[in-house]
């Protein structure tokens, strides 16, 4: 049997492990790992819109002030990032002052940016996650057709006023699918409540098939010849809809046996920071000659050194955890008016 806070930490585990698997091997190895870390992206925000429903749900009952909120959000997110953005800024010579550096150390870069751009565009969900909350707990489940409806109107209209393609706009050839994915996130535990999850396991199994399929049919990677964009949009379209209900169907499901649980849900408990540091990571094994061009051998030397690598990662995040919660006690007050409905 697993908790659900174990499903959830076991999913990110995998995850961001596909998601540094792929970024190493698209710099230091002949070819890219077909691992779809871009795709399993989509992992991460429905896991941060379920995670974000359950804090709002609880400052709600604590009757904690909206602004509490944001200042929790706040000191999570930035201390940590701030620290690896530094350190990276550190070993760029070539960094200037600009306009765009600025929108980087504020994650406010809502088009293209540089670097970690998941969190530039997890901001805006942040944001917005108090309103769609409250819509959630006036509609329940007819909030997924609200959604549904905004997000069809949205693709419709951005490619019809010749909408740039970038980064934090378009999500697997679908603009704003992140939000969406967010959003159909913090709906999972009202469909819980409504609809009891299938604890069937071939569902699953089917599920993922689908997803692994339309995942190969969309990637970078040209396994298969190059589709036409309507096409491959039909098959994102797909893929969105598989994550979603193989999630929905993992997170709830405790009786699955999870292989290497207890390391998988470790790692999965790190993930903000390994996310921060893979990419400094590597470049630090490069800097320092111990893998050099871009060789097979260079992937296993890459997992020899990860374990001291996540030492490294529990270390920086617990003691972001721990000036966190310091923080909390000092510009945190005692919460007074909860969240309006």
């Amino acid at each position: 049997m697993s908790t659900n806070r174990e499903l959830t930490s076991y999913l990110k585990g995998i995850a961001i492990l596909c998601v540094v698997s792929g970024h190493f091997s698209q710099r230091f190895m002949p070819a890219e790992l077909p691992t779809y870390g871009n795709h399993l992206i989509a992992v991460f925000f429905l896991l941060s819109g379920f995670g974000l429903y359950h804090s709002l749900k609880k400052s709600d009952a604590s009757c904690e002030p909206l602004f509490q909120f944001y200042l929790k959000r706040f000191l999570r997110i930035f201390p940590l990032y701030w620290v690896s953005f530094f350190i990276d800024l550190g070993f760029d010579s070539s960094a200037t002052f600009s306009r765009e550096m600025v929108y980087d150390f504020f994650l406010i870069n809502f088009t293209d940016p540089p670097r970690v751009w998941f969190l530039h565009a997890l901001i805006p969900c942040y944001v917005f996650a108090p309103a769609v909350y409250n819509l959630i707990r006036k509609y329940g489940l007819r909030s997924l057709s609200i959604f549904i409806g905004v997000f069809t109107a949205l693709n419709i209209i951005m490619p019809a006023m010749d909408a740039p393609d970038v980064r934090c706009w378009i999500y697997r050839d679908i603009y704003f699918s992140e939000y969406f994915l967010f959003c159909v996130g913090m709906l999972f535990p009202v469909l819980k409540d409504a609809v009891t999850p299938s604890q069937n396991r071939i569902y699953l199994a089917l599920l993922f098939v689908v997803m692994m399929i339309s995942a190969a049919l969309t990637t970078e990677i040209n396994y298969f010849p190059d589709t036409q964009l309507h096409i491959k949009t039909a098959i994102s379209i797909i893929f969105i809809i598989a994550t979603t209900a193989f999630v929905y169907f993992f997170i709830f499901n405790s009786s699955l046996t999870l292989p290497f649980k207890k390391t998988l849900c470790k790692i999965g408990a790190y993930t903000y920071s390994i996310y921060l540091f893979e990419g400094m990571f590597a470049t630090a094994l490069y800097d320092l000659n111990i893998i050099s061009g871009k060789y097979i051998v260079n992937g296993l030397i890459f997992a020899v050194f990860f374990p001291l690598f996540f030492v490294f990662c529990v270390f920086v995040e617990n003691l972001s955890s721990n000036g966190y919660t310091l923080a909390r006690r000092v510009f945190i007050s005692r919460p007074a008016v909860g969240l309006e409905k």
